[in-house]
């Protein structure tokens, strides 16, 4: 998505698999034996992300 140049992308996904895209984007390593970065996705939550190409930097702009 960050290479095609979207303006706005909705992306629908279980919560395992956008855990996995946060520690990605975010750099965070593996959960091992409980610790590390998890998010706890509810019913229809989302999270706002903004890329800024020119400082390669993410920014989360909004989590409910």
């Amino acid at each position: 998505m960050v290479r095609r140049g979207a303006n706005s992308t909705l992306v629908v996904a279980h919560g395992g698999i956008l855990n996995a895209a946060l520690r990605v984007i975010f750099g965070s390593p593996l959960p091992v034996n409980g610790s590390g970065v998890w998010v706890d996705w509810g019913d229809a939550s989302f999270a706002h992300l903004s890329y800024r190409l020119d400082r390669h930097q993410w920014l989360l702009l909004e989590f409910n």
